[in-house]
């Protein structure tokens, strides 16, 4: 290695870039990229290493390159020095002495670097606990705006309810036939709304399954260029390909035989509803005759049928109302989970801590203390 500028520190900030212990602030991290470019030139640093375990690596770096990890005798390696993994040395300059200093969260990084496997462990759980909590958060708003919503539309039910009353209460002698004939109608306005729901959740899913089907043949099925594929490195590269090939080919044949399923089950449905419509056609004109035949009744009819429909819209809307107060239960409890996690995880990174601040205070004891 041959370098423009000499000194301890010149070599020291050579040695930090080999071994990938960059600075943090982004100033400082281009000012060493920029020593090591202008020194370098199209050369390379080597550094031999030796790990806790007593194995020697040979560290290459070019400037602008990652670095390589070659064993002793110059033979490449699936080795890298990212997170630590093989090697992980601390160096700071004087700034950064001087920020640690000065900044709390700088302190903790210095002291979580004498222990950083567990605490990276424990970060990147804390850090699903955020994003979890995140999404917890965002699915209880909705769910409590639908649930409001969805209250306020039911406000209406006991007035439409306290009105179909008042008409069970009439009828004379014939009450009971005539009130057993509207609930009967009521069920089949109901039956209607079920089904429809159950054809319209089989066709979204039918839908759903299709844009994914065309979303994974997008994104997949062509990753590798030609290029890469007849490049010195094609052996490797098409099985890579060809992986992918058979894994897209897999799930579209799965994807395609669940909407198969879907479809045969949608065609069943409609064939089902067609002849419901026709049953409820045949009740409804049984209805019409017994209405037909009660003067006061047949008055009332429309109003008592449109009462009817529109207390079975609010009964829908109740059912979903339901629905929503079970999953924010659902989410509450599950709120409560990831936070009791994120203190565990917490506390078990704070005692890791108190364990390293104590070995170094063993260790300096007594002329420092950390």
């Amino acid at each position: 290695m041959t370098m423009k500028t000499a000194g301890s520190a010149r070599i020291l900030e050579f040695l930090r870039y080999t071994l990938d212990v960059m600075p943090a602030e982004l100033d400082s991290r281009r000012q060493l990229e920029s020593l090591v470019q202008g020194n370098l030139g199209g050369g390379c640093v080597q550094v031999r290493i030796q790990t806790r375990d007593g194995f020697e690596y040979d560290i290459h770096r070019s400037a602008g390159e990652e670095p390589l990890v070659m064993t002793a005798d110059g033979k490449a390696t699936e080795l890298s020095l990212r997170h630590g993994a093989l090697f992980r040395p601390e160096v700071f300059s004087q700034n950064e002495v001087e920020t640690i200093a000065d900044q709390v969260d700088s302190q903790l990084a210095l002291i979580d670097s004498f222990d950083r496997e567990a605490i990276s462990g424990i970060d990147e759980q804390l850090a699903q606990i955020r994003d979890s909590l995140q999404t917890n958060a965002a699915a209880i708003e909705a769910a409590q705006q639908q649930a409001e919503s969805l209250a306020g539309e039911l406000e209406q039910l006991p007035g439409v309810e306290e009105q179909l009353n008042a008409f069970v209460s009439e009828g004379g002698s014939d009450a009971e036939a005539i009130n057993a004939a509207h609930a009967a109608k009521a069920l089949r306005d109901r039956e209607e709304r079920e089904l429809q729901t159950a054809i319209d959740a089989l066709r979204q899913s039918y839908q759903n399954l299709g844009s994914q089907s065309e979303a994974m043949t997008g994104r997949v099925a062509r990753i590798l260029s030609d290029d890469v594929l007849r490049g010195p490195n094609g052996v490797m590269t098409s099985q890579v390909q060809a992986g992918i090939d058979q894994c897209v080919a897999d799930v579209a044949t799965l994807i395609r035989q669940a909407r198969e399923r879907i479809e045969t089950e949608g065609t069943s449905l409609r064939n089902l509803a067609a002849k419901l419509t026709l049953a409820h056609k045949e009740q409804e004109l049984a209805f019409r005759k017994l209405i037909d035949k009660h003067t006061e009744a047949q008055g009332k009819a429309a109003t008592r049928s449109k009462l009817e429909k529109q207390k079975n819209r609010l009964l829908e809307k109740r059912q979903l109302l339901d629905e929503r107060q079970q999953k924010l239960a659902h989410l509450a409890e599950e709120r409560t989970v990831l936070l009791v996690n994120l203190s565990q995880q917490r506390d078990q990174r704070s005692g890791i801590r108190q364990d390293v601040v104590k070995r170094i205070n063993d260790q300096l004891a007594p002329a420092s203390r950390c």
